[in-house]
């Protein structure tokens, strides 16, 4: 049996120590800050987007808010137009009142609006069919008092008209 040596390939010399090119190097920065630049972009997009989302969220609750002080007769059943609230003075409201198909019924149409930093506005509108709190009653309305007489006993009575 005759003994192989093996002898190594002959390797390639690049004309100096083994290492990265410059031309490599520039192009691999090159990707590496096209790649910040995009997730930059990408973090601040979110973050715009959770800041809206957020104040919806807000305009939704400040609506429904409204809306129930509206059926509960705390605020007037008529248009109104731009109102702040007190606890949110960034955001503004206002109301469209329209006669709904039965007596005492209307349809309001609750908006909520805050501006944004680039001049537009945000918008959120609420509209539902409300009976007329003057019909079924609200909050402000307080009850007649029954006249009451005391009997020789000790306990009242009362008379109603």
């Amino acid at each position: 049996m005759a003994h192989r040596t093996l002898t190594p390939a002959p390797t390639r010399s690049r004309g100096g120590r083994p290492g990265l090119s410059l031309l490599e190097v520039i192009v691999a920065l090159a990707i590496f800050l096209m790649s910040m630049v995009a997730l930059q972009y990408l973090v601040f997009g979110s973050v715009n987007m959770a800041q809206e989302a957020q104040y919806r969220n807000r305009a939704l609750q400040l609506a429904q808010s409204k809306m129930a002080e509206i059926q509960a007769g705390a605020v007037g059943l008529q248009g109104q137009s731009d109102s702040t609230f007190e606890e949110a003075p960034d955001f503004s409201w206002s109301v469209d009142v329209q006669s709904g198909a039965a007596d005492g019924l209307s349809v309001v149409t609750l908006t909520v609006s805050r501006p944004r930093q680039d001049g537009s506005r945000l918008e959120v509108v609420l509209r539902q069919m409300v009976l007329d709190p003057s019909i079924t009653g609200n909050t402000q309305d307080v009850p007649a008092a029954p006249d009451a007489t005391t009997t020789p006993a000790g306990t009242m009575s009362t008379t109603g008209n």
